[in-house]
């Protein structure tokens, strides 16, 4: 009866099993096509279980990373469960300004103004929000984000606006992750890492360096979950 029991079992959780499935990324760009990391998404959201997504060791990503499924959509939409293993790579955007009046770029004091809002400033580049796990409040009421969950692992993020949002109801794992030179040059409002309502974020070992958060609200809106 035991073994009969055993063996029901594992008919039920062998369909879970083989549908996890690894992806892997071997492309500098990211924006789409065969081996870059928003079609590595595209395919982990399509695909039932937890997929794995594997980036090339050392690989310098570009954080064109468009997914085609909304107006503001920069960003990677994390629908399903996902593990990213960075493996040393890193995605690196494109946030850049210039202080018209001395010449310096990317100063760390600028009063509490954003660079994007103030005329003594000048952008250079510009990069948005790079993770969105889970659907937003205003984009489905009825969304349920319960179960999503996205594991980042030995991944370096430099020079967006943002690393990662997670919506109610999702879950975020970052492990041996290094965030530098995190600012919000376009809504000018948002931390690093931001997590709204009952959502869950936890930090193992993550590094953030040369980062701002503007304390100075945005002249056209806030940001709300």
């Amino acid at each position: 009866m035991e073994r009969l029991l055993i063996v029901i079992l594992i008919w039920f959780l062998l369909p879970l099993v083989s549908n996890a499935a690894t992806f892997t990324v071997t492309e500098q760009s990211c924006g789409g096509g065969a081996g870059t990391l928003s079609q590595a998404v595209r395919d982990a959201n399509n695909n039932p279980g937890a997929d794995i997504i594997e980036i090339s060791p050392g690989l310098i990503l570009d954080d064109r990373c468009g997914m085609g499924t909304a107006p503001d959509d920069s960003e990677l939409f994390i629908l399903e469960s996902v593990i990213i293993r960075g493996q040393g790579s890193t995605i690196l955007g494109r946030n850049a300004f210039i202080n018209l009046a001395t010449g310096n770029l990317n100063d760390q004091d600028t009063g509490g103004s954003c660079p994007n809002r103030d005329s003594n400033y000048g952008l250079i580049g510009l990069s948005g929000s790079l993770f969105r796990v889970g659907e937003r409040i205003v984009d489905n009421p009825s969304a349920d984000n319960s179960g999503i969950e996205l594991v980042i692992e030995d991944l370096n993020i430099k020079q967006v606006s943002q690393a990662v949002q997670v919506r109610r109801g999702a879950r975020v794992i970052l492990r041996n992750v290094e965030a530098s030179d995190i600012r919000d040059l376009q809504l000018c409002a948002r931390p690093a890492f931001q997590a709204f309502d009952d959502a869950d974020m936890v930090l193992e070992n993550v590094t953030i360096t040369d980062s701002t958060r503007f304390v100075r609200a945005p002249l056209d809106g806030t940001v709300s979950g």
